[in-house]
């Protein structure tokens, strides 16, 4: 498969032409270099990347890839692609739960405020699992690739605190959250 192409041009696509390369693009499967192995990931549109608990000494049929649980789905630089970096081995239509639309945090480091990020529009924290989600801030390569080394290794990955919400900030806003809600059902 050839690399990505006309990084330069998409400044000047437009909403409509930027609409028609994540739709081009979209379902490709692509090969994360780790170490002499390969990891594997696939792009699922604008700059959100899922990436697979699956690494290899030789490239993957896709079928293979696709059977391994997604280790985590993050918004990433595209750099990675346009470079070649990162390696586009095929692409097929995405499965159903690819599909979904994926909600984000947002959390400005030394602040108490969290919000959510769904489909390019920003809202309120509404009670989520902040555990469960990823930061909206993408990663450069460098970091994906060294979490996915550490997830390999079995060591922890230093650079958690990146893309998590500090636990006790987590629980406490959630708590509030639900306390809120349930003073203003008991009001009506």
């Amino acid at each position: 498969m050839t690399r990505w192409k006309g990084k330069k041009n998409l400044p000047r696509l437009g909403r409509e032409g930027w609409l028609a390369f994540q739709n081009q693009h979209r379902g490709e499967f692509f090969t994360v270099p780790l170490d002499g192995e390969y990891g594997f990931g696939r792009y699922l549109g604008s700059i959100t990347f899922a990436f697979y608990d699956l690494k290899s000494p030789k490239i993957l049929p896709l079928e293979e890839i696709e059977r391994h649980p997604v280790l985590f789905v993050i918004g990433s630089g595209i750099d990675a692609m346009f470079s070649g970096h990162w390696k586009v081995i095929g692409q097929k239509p995405l499965p159903p739960e690819l599909q979904a639309p994926i909600k984000f945090f947002h959390h400005p480091r030394g602040t108490d405020y969290v919000g959510i990020y769904l489909d390019g529009e920003f809202y309120p924290y509404a009670g989520e699992d902040l555990a469960k989600m990823e930061s909206v801030n993408s990663c450069d390569h460098p970091l994906v690739e060294e979490r996915l080394r550490s997830h390999f290794a079995g060591r922890p990955d230093l650079n958690a605190q990146r893309y998590s919400v500090p636990r006790e900030l987590a629980e406490r806003l959630r708590r509030e959250y639900f306390e809120r809600q349930a003073a203003s059902g008991e009001k009506k």
